[in-house]
């Protein structure tokens, strides 16, 4: 993203090792379209799921992700 100008990164005074990322003009622009593609991939995704099959899913995905960084942790 930095090579491409979305975002600049600069080096911490305080840990050289360490750079913080900001988003630059161009990132600014570019966040509607970026937004607008999430939502068409949610759509195409989603489509003829019903609402409450969509909060069973999200839900679903949100105890897989908790037990793998949980899992992940303990290593």
């Amino acid at each position: 993203l930095s090579e491409k100008g979305f975002v600049q990164r600069k080096r911490k005074t305080d840990d050289r090792r360490k750079h913080s990322l900001n988003l630059t003009e161009k990132g600014k622009l570019a966040i509607p379209e970026i937004k607008n593609s999430f939502a068409e991939l949610n759509d195409m995704i989603l489509k003829g799921l019903e609402k409450p099959q969509i909060i069973e899913l999200t839900q679903t995905i949100n105890k897989l992700k908790y037990n793998i960084t949980k899992n992940t942790e303990s290593r």
